[in-house]
């Protein structure tokens, strides 16, 4: 049983479950841990705000199906990573925060310490699923191996552990721990057998894929079922890359306000939905007409029948369900239908005939440059709002979006995590000029590691959502016009690649540079 301080003993523990990248910035409230992980094996990236931090490990976990992990200080460290965390929560993402407090005998305590702040296990509890104050260097390896199970057991989520300055600089008798990842949960076998018949005896049954499917690694088994009833599949946001969407049973991607589902949904007489929580964002508050009867399928129990009746709930992860589901099925050898084909490819269409011409030029050039498994990361933008429905996504963990939260700044630092985790694969970043002068200062970090990496930057000169929606709903729109910089001398000034173009074909020219190039390129779209 080796003796190591606290310090040691965080790194040693994430070395023992597997982490190989952390994401942060060193302080004097961590300087025990740096001390250990600058000996060890694992990469550290030096970022330059812990927002970013949290983005890029977040980037890293959603790209990759592995654990992002961002070590922050107490104080600002933590609540300038909150919104990360926050983030991640949301999504569905596992990210693991490691951060520091002040020493035990403070604890509860109002002193005026450096880096102090006052709950801060409230604060994170707040942003986290999980979240543990270590007492003893000795429990540190428990802790970890405990955060690391419950940020993967029912819906991921990120998990933070704090631990104090003394019982960082402290030595004890430390035991590593092997963590076993939990298994998915198969469904009960009466529940999955009962579904099976009801889908089996369905006229027009329609599928609802969500973000479970893609974090499940169930596609093939959503694509297999589907084919199997004839049955019309779509997505919401977090789902996109399910079912490929040049598939003839896919729809399309539902995003809110778009009512090209509702003739599906209501023409259906049984909706299964999988790994999706039916949450407001994407049901417009729960105006989305969904079949009377509905099979839900959902690792959490609580969203089952939350905020539409079902006739069944299956808590269960979705591969295990949506595979026997596959095999218990009747087959339909006249599915689909001519009609059912005939109505997916009219909501194909009317899609395309709705569409901005501009934004549909500008997600068309990215198509065309980025390969079929390359992976978009999008932000809070105008442009990125008409992603869902226009932007064709053929595989899974390939189309990413800041969706419940909805975080500016969110898609250049989560990009470049994204590319630290996946470097073989052509990943973009799409995001406006107001959210990129969020995390912009990431554009050194990505200089540093020398990350080839697009960002095109959406540069309408406002924060144009909302001086639409106030322009809609009060009449005038003044206060968010936007002076921004000069994107192509800012971005040359931390040593990236830069340029400027106003058309799709030029943009087309410059991403075909940009993915070739071997560091970040800031690519400024301007509209005229």
């Amino acid at each position: 049983m080796p003796q190591m301080t606290g310090g040691q003993a965080v790194v040693a523990a994430l070395e023992s479950v597997g982490i190989d990248t952390v994401f942060g910035i060193p302080g004097v409230h961590s300087v025990e841990i740096y001390d250990a992980l600058l000996g060890s094996e694992i990469q550290h990236v030096l970022c330059r705000h812990e927002q970013g931090a949290g983005f890029m490990a977040d980037g890293y976990a959603r790209a990759s199906g592995r654990i992002g992990c961002v070590i922050t200080i107490s104080g600002p460290g933590v609540t300038n990573v909150a919104t990360a965390l926050a983030e991640a929560q949301g999504d569905s993402s596992c990210v693991l925060h490691i951060c520091s407090s002040l020493d035990s005998a403070f604890a509860g305590r109002e002193v005026g310490a450096l880096h102090e702040l006052v709950d801060q296990s409230g604060v994170l509890k707040s942003v986290v699923k999980w979240h543990r104050s270590v007492r003893r260097v000795s429990e540190i390896p428990d802790v970890i191996a405990e955060a690391i199970h419950y940020m993967q057991s029912g819906r991921p989520g990120p998990a933070s552990v704090e631990i104090p300055l003394d019982i960082l600089a402290e030595r004890d008798d430390v035991t590593l721990l092997l963590v076993n990842e939990p298994g998915p949960l198969a469904p009960d076998a009466a529940a999955v057998a009962q579904a099976a018949g009801a889908l089996s005896a369905a006229q027009s049954p329609v599928i609802l894929a969500g973000g479970g499917v893609v974090s499940g690694e169930a596609s093939a088994e959503l694509i297999r079922l589907a084919e199997k009833l004839g049955a019309p599949v779509l997505t919401t946001v977090s789902g996109k890359g399910a079912i490929p969407e040049d598939h003839p049973l896919s729809v399309g991607c539902r995003w809110r306000g778009d009512d090209r589902f509702d003739t599906f949904l209501s023409a259906a007489d049984l909706a299964l939905v999988v790994g999706s929580r039916l949450s407001a964002r994407h049901t417009d508050n729960w105006t989305l007409p969904m079949p009377r009867s509905i099979i839900q399928v959902d690792i959490h129990s609580g969203a089952l029948g939350r905020h539409y009746p079902t006739v069944r709930g299956i808590h269960a992860h979705a591969k295990p369900t949506l595979e026997t589901l596959a095999a218990l099925v009747e087959d339909r050898p006249d599915e689909p239908s001519a009609d059912t084909l005939r109505r997916i490819a009219g909501a194909r269409s009317s899609a395309l005939n709705s569409a901005d011409p501009q934004h549909l030029g500008i997600l068309k050039a990215i198509r065309q440059v980025l390969p079929a498994d390359g992976l978009l990361f999008n932000d809070m933008t105008t442009i990125c709002y008409s992603g869902p429905a226009f932007f064709p996504v053929s595989h899974p963990r390939t189309y990413f979006f800041p969706n419940y939260l909805g975080t500016l700044g969110f898609s250049f630092p989560a990009a470049l995590g994204a590319k630290l985790a996946r470097p073989e694969a052509t990943v973009i970043a799409l995001i406006g000029d107001g959210g990129f002068m969020f995390t912009a200062t990431e554009l050194s970090t990505a200089v540093q590691l020398g990350v080839s990496l697009p960002i095109v930057v959406f540069n309408d000169q406002a924060y144009s959502q909302l001086e639409r929606f106030f322009r809609l709903s009060h009449g005038r729109s003044d206060p968010f016009e936007l002076v921004g910089p000069d994107f192509r001398a800012n971005a040359r000034s931390f040593g990236a690649a830069a340029s400027r173009v106003s058309s799709p074909r030029t943009l087309r020219t410059s991403l075909a540079k940009a993915v070739e190039h071997p560091g970040p390129t800031v690519i400024e779209y301007a509209l005229s």
